[in-house]
């Protein structure tokens, strides 16, 4: 599944993996900017272009969380 400039790696009923793609070298720092609350994959031992993100939340939050990616899709 992608959402360019995102790639999806990793899903688990829990969290989601995601990496960021092309000129961020953040991820963290670039989804925080938009609302999306993630951790970055510096603290699991991988690249800063890598982030965890909980899925264990509400489902309205589910669905402003993929509107908020679906938005910055739009934009690029």
């Amino acid at each position: 599944m992608v959402f360019d400039p995102f790639v999806i790696l990793y899903l688990l009923a829990a969290f989601v993996w995601l990496k960021c793609e092309g000129d961020v070298e953040d991820c963290e720092t670039f989804l925080r900017g938009h609302k999306i609350i993630t951790r970055s994959g510096r603290q699991f031992g991988a690249s800063p272009k890598y982030v965890r993100i909980s899925m264990l939340d509400t489902d309205e939050t589910f669905i402003q969380f993929i509107e908020r990616l679906s938005a910055i899709q739009e934009l690029e």
